[in-house]
């Protein structure tokens, strides 16, 4: 095996000081958690280098996919459950992770690891058909587009044309999922892969590929992002923000201060019985995340603790994207945050009175754009604030 292969595939719980230019923006920041000790999934990243390296071949290097099946077997040890295993599956998600910042540009497939056998052994588990067909429904759906590159539009007609009237939800789903088998196999070059490590193999290849897509291509120019740094690729442990229990589960997007004011207060929202991307998608409507603390105060507690540290640690405003399984709390993304022009100047401000930047630092925060937003006149239908500046 190559020293390339053993040293750019990275555990989250690596030793040492991430480096966001090697491991992609995403894969820096939860080896960070997972360093500041936070509940993050376990799983590992493919880094830059081997996204370069696949863009030159066309395809994973065997030494590569070697190192990609030792962290799976490694998952597989520290959860006691097995890729393709029916009574104790193991499920991941393949997400792209780029140095820089590029939302809704790249790919991301969840429930990888699901297959004929395995959802029926879900099924049985979670004592929940509803949560593991529509589980393997969201793979299939991500895995045609994402992946086999059939149009979103094919895909929508097939799932319409499913014989799904009078069906209850799971099985409705079921139909569903047979549509997008036969969609696969009959557009798709080849059938869904039953095997677990197959399917992941596909889903580091699509996501390496769509550093290359023209959304992607067409943002960077636009940003003026540079075309050779390429994206990592990190492979997680799956949490379910859509599993249905004695317990709430969720996904939400928390910030530590107001993204919008800057005022310091934790602000955000949260969906329950959903996985992250129906939060962003907006299929339905997403709670504040104040109610959070009337639901689940301890949980909201740890929530509140995780964002005070990580900006602490960042000195900065900070974002983070989070799933709640059957009340558990996990951490799946960090970064700092965008905010608005206001938001910038009280945010650099609250900082330097708070000791955590200089006023220099502050000045170099704010740019020019930021100021002129922070002075425009602004509607309200309250007493003006005092202004910040």
């Amino acid at each position: 095996m190559s020293t390339t292969a053993q040293t750019a595939v990275v555990a989250f719980d690596a030793a040492g000081e991430p480096d966001a230019n090697r491991l992609g923006g995403k894969g820096a920041s939860l080896v960070k958690m997972v360093g500041l000790g936070m509940p993050v999934p376990p799983g590992f990243v493919l880094s830059t280098e081997i996204g370069r390296d696949y863009l030159e071949r066309g395809a994973l290097a065997g030494d590569v996919l070697a190192r990609v099946d030792e962290e799976l077997q490694r998952l597989e040890q520290q959860l006691g459950r097995e890729l393709g295993n029916p009574d104790s599956p193991l499920l991941v998600s393949v997400r792209s992770g780029a140095p820089v910042s590029m939302p809704g540009m790249m790919d991301t497939i969840l429930n990888v690891g699901l297959n004929d056998e395995v959802v029926e052994g879900l099924v049985r588990d979670s004592r929940d058909p509803e949560f593991a067909w529509s589980s393997y429904e969201r793979l299939l759906d991500s895995f045609a587009t994402t992946v086999r590159g059939i149009s979103a539009g094919v895909v929508e007609e097939a799932l319409l044309d499913a014989p799904t009237a009078g069906l209850e939800a799971w099985q409705a789903s079921r139909e569903r999922v047979k549509a997008l088998l036969a969609l696969i196999a009959a557009q798709g070059g080849s059938e869904f892969p039953q095997s677990p490590r197959a399917q992941v193999e596909e889903c580091i290849n699509a996501v390496f590929g769509s550093w290359n897509s023209p959304r992607a291509k067409a943002y960077r120019k636009f940003r003026g992002i540079d075309e050779a740094i390429g994206t990592a690729c990190v492979v997680q442990s799956m949490v379910f923000g859509n599993r249905h229990g004695d317990q709430p589960s969720g996904s939400g997007v928390a910030f530590s201060r107001d993204p919008s004011t800057g005022a310091p207060e934790v602000y955000g929202e949260i969906l329950y019985d959903a996985q992250g991307e129906d939060v962003v998608s907006g299929v339905r409507d997403a709670e504040p995340l104040d109610a959070l603390t009337e639901r689940l105060p301890e949980l909201a507690r740890q929530l509140d603790d995780v964002l005070k540290a990580l900006e602490a640690e960042a000195r900065d405003l900070i974002e983070v994207e989070f799933t709640i399984e059957l009340g558990k709390l996990w951490v799946l993304q960090t970064r700092v945050a965008q905010r608005g022009g206001r938001a910038a100047v009280r945010i650099a401000v609250d900082l330097v009175d708070e000791g955590r930047i200089s006023e220099q630092e502050a000045v170099g925060r704010i740019s020019e754009e930021q100021l002129e937003a922070a002075r425009a006149p602004r509607f309200a239908d309250a007493a003006p604030e005092a202004d910040v500046l």
